[in-house]
């Protein structure tokens, strides 16, 4: 039985228990090696120590001629129980095989690209057009573009561009919004990469933390855009490839079993306790006080906490890389809602904030997209830096001031602050796990402001 096959078939007939584990077939093939490679050193030094009271891997074959399978075990067991004491390179050539990503077809993406230099749209939309369009064409690689039916795209495409040519006008108050979406690097080959940067979508590996590839959208003034690119970015790693979501891959509940490959997917041994990171970042108008220091805003930590409670996961609060809420940087781009008008020496500096706790795991972060960016521009309506503000902005100051004084007591009622969440993440981690009221009184309270706030910006600004 010296074929490890063998060993773990037998395993599964013969040495079963009532909750058997499922075991990782190449750490079996470790122990046959491991072993095999002993037994050869033993028969050429004629060495036969007492190996099992040894605290050693290597397990002489030949102490158990009669029972070779116990040798397998035992050393399997030593491997299982010691991983944690072991180096990475012990067991980097054993690693398991990663599945063979999906081939992408450059020919593909520079159709797309090239198709949609051509047409008319919003250009901050460029990429969000080639991609989806990208996907449109899958299957099709062979077939003259003109002749695929592009139709149900189109009209797709078209209402993310009317809502994006309403949202660009300087006069709405929506600020401009882009996203950091961080995976696991072997989720993105270089191939992909290189794909993704033709139709417009910039990435690069993660520069100050190894193991991540980020993957940036580029900024855009609706939500509903940043939403459409998200789920393109997804649909282009052909779905459950990319790791993210985890109601795809992580473990049944019930069973403990691994799910089905779908779309694709990649299984992470690890995916219990696995969370993506995705940041969204949102550029501060011109007629904002750019001089306040956003990082330390207790409004925009309040929201972050908000945002945690509704659309994070524990796990992801639990094990960020970092604890800061809020994050300001002076380099947004130049858009419609922040010009080089503004007065000189240090006032025109254009600055964006991002918001850190978010993550991508299921279907909601889409409507997290679209609600979060009303409720920012209130947040900017209550503290905007003008002698007289204008009867929407006015009546969206209140309308902030409202959400913070509801939003504070329901993380109260939880024993919660928003301080919680950057300096005592386990703590809010745990309340999450064991409180699901608070999470569906905090979506409650983020759609039920956002549509109010959506209202009342309609209002003022109809669209065509």
């Amino acid at each position: 039985m010296d074929n490890f096959y063998d060993v773990f078939n037998y395993k599964f007939e013969h040495v079963s228990h009532e909750n058997s584990e499922v075991y990782n077939p190449f750490l079996l093939q470790k122990c046959a090696e491991i072993n095999v490679e002993k037994s050869k050193n033993d028969e050429a030094n004629n060495d036969r120590n007492d190996d099992f009271h040894k605290p050693s891997l290597f397990i002489s074959k030949s102490r158990c001629r009669h029972a070779n399978i116990f040798t397998y075990i035992i050393t399997y067991n030593f491997l299982v129980y010691n991983m944690h004491q072991m180096s990475e390179e012990f067991f980097d050539p054993f690693e398991e095989e990663k599945p063979k990503p999906p081939e992408v077809s450059i020919e593909r993406a520079e159709r797309a690209r090239d198709y949609v230099a051509g047409m008319e749209h919003e250009a901050t939309l460029t990429g969000l057009a080639s991609l989806s369009l990208f996907n449109t064409l899958k299957g099709a690689d062979s077939a003259e573009i003109e002749n695929v039916d592009l139709s149900n795209w189109r009209t797709e495409f078209e209402r993310v561009n009317q809502e994006e040519s309403w949202a660009k006008n300087p006069r709405n108050i929506l600020p401009a919004m882009g996203l950091e979406l961080e995976v696991p690097e072997q989720t993105v080959s270089p191939e992909e990469s290189n794909a993704l940067k033709l139709l417009g979508i910039d990435n690069s590996p993660e520069t100050n933390y190894r193991k991540w590839h980020e993957i940036r959208t580029g900024y855009s003034y609706s939500g509903m855009a940043q939403a459409y690119t998200l789920h393109e970015i997804y649909e282009f790693k052909d779905k459950a490839h990319l790791g993210i979501v985890r109601e795809i891959i992580k473990k049944d509940t019930d069973t403990g079993s691994e799910p089905a490959n779908k779309g694709g997917g990649v299984y992470y041994p690890d995916s219990d306790s696995f969370a993506t990171s995705l940041h969204v970042n949102f550029g501060v108008p011109d007629w904002v006080n750019k001089k306040d220091d956003l990082e330390e805003n207790s409004g925009l930590k309040l929201l972050s906490a908000i945002v945690g409670c509704a659309f994070t996961s524990p796990d992801r609060i639990r094990e960020r890389k970092t604890r800061g809420a809020v994050r300001q940087k002076e380099d947004a781009l130049e858009s419609t809602k922040n010009t080089s008008d503004s007065p000189a020496s240090g006032e025109n500096r254009f600055v964006r904030f991002e918001l850190r706790i978010p993550e991508f795991k299921d279907a909601s972060i889409y409507r997290m997209l679209i609600e979060v960016q009303y409720i920012v521009s209130a947040f900017m309506c209550g503290v905007a830096q003008e002698e007289k503000k204008d009867p929407l902005k006015e009546n969206l100051s209140k309308t902030w001031d409202l959400f913070v004084h509801e939003a504070t007591e329901l993380l109260s009622a939880s024993g919660l602050q928003a301080a919680h969440f950057e300096n005592v993440p386990p703590g809010a981690a745990h309340v999450l796990e064991n409180n699901d009221h608070l999470r569906k009184n905090a979506r409650s309270l983020f759609t039920h402001y956002a549509q109010e706030i959506k209202k009342q910006i309609e209002i003022a600004f109809p669209r065509n």
